[in-house]
């Protein structure tokens, strides 16, 4: 947060997404916007983007490798499809 908030627009930056750039861009506009123009609370705007990226990892199974939706080092939910079981993994799992 700037240090003149909230007369100036917050910066908010994404270095690991387990999502599209394109979802990230549209979460961050749409919290810059929800911040600045609707006057609306830090916690709510938090409470948004939660919901947005919850929303998001909902139908994801985990990989049955390391039991986990979300890979702890890269970041990024199971896209390698296995063509036997149907599965998903984590390319680095793998």
């Amino acid at each position: 947060m700037p240090a003149d908030w909230p007369l100036s627009v917050p910066s908010i930056q994404i270095d690991k997404a387990i999502v599209p750039s394109e979802k990230v861009k549209k979460w961050l506009l749409q919290l810059t916007a929800y911040l600045f123009h609707q006057n609306g609370s830090t916690v709510e705007g938090v409470m948004m983007w939660r919901k947005n990226v919850d929303r998001d990892v909902e139908g994801a199974e985990a990989c049955t490798i390391c039991m986990m939706t979300i890979h702890s080092t890269n970041h990024q939910l199971p896209k390698v499809k296995c063509r036997q079981c149907k599965n998903k993994f984590h390319s680095n799992c793998l």
